[in-house]
């Protein structure tokens, strides 16, 4: 059982209108977190290198063939036309700590973010998961 791109990308929309979560400003590799972790720890940490050699321009999490960030889900063209670099696997659950020294979310210009309360926020609004298809007939 898991939950469709359309419930997760409805999530994130919910979660992020609410205006206590941003997901950029610095806090994408938070923002990828924190969703990996509601979700169940499903997804796989994807970046946006970007030439930087101490952090990546962006941070997202694979699920299915879709991307997710705060501005909801996305195909690997969409990333790479709006960050104008492929995504690349990065990591999954387990790895969290390589992937926050990755984001540039120490900087003067990164906003604070609860990491707990957006998990819990996602886990709300994401709700139960979806029940697994009938077999077929």
């Amino acid at each position: 059982m898991a939950h469709s791109s359309t419930r997760i990308a409805a999530a994130i929309a919910s979660v992020v209108a609410g205006g206590r979560f941003d997901g950029f400003s610095g806090n994408c590799a938070r923002f990828a977190i924190a969703l990996n972790h509601a979700l169940g720890d499903v997804g796989e940490f994807h970046i946006v290198d970007g030439g930087h050699p101490e952090y990546a321009d962006h941070v997202l999490l694979k699920v299915g063939d879709l991307y997710f960030d705060a501005d909801g889900a996305s195909s690997a063209e969409e990333v790479e036309i709006t960050w104008d670099e492929a995504p690349e696997y990065f990591g999954e659950a387990g790895e969290e700590e390589t992937v926050m020294r990755l984001a540039d979310d120490s900087g003067c210009m990164a906003a604070p973010l609860d990491m707990e309360a957006l998990e819990a926020r996602l886990r709300e609004a994401l709700g139960p998961m979806d029940a697994p298809a009938a077999p077929a007939a």
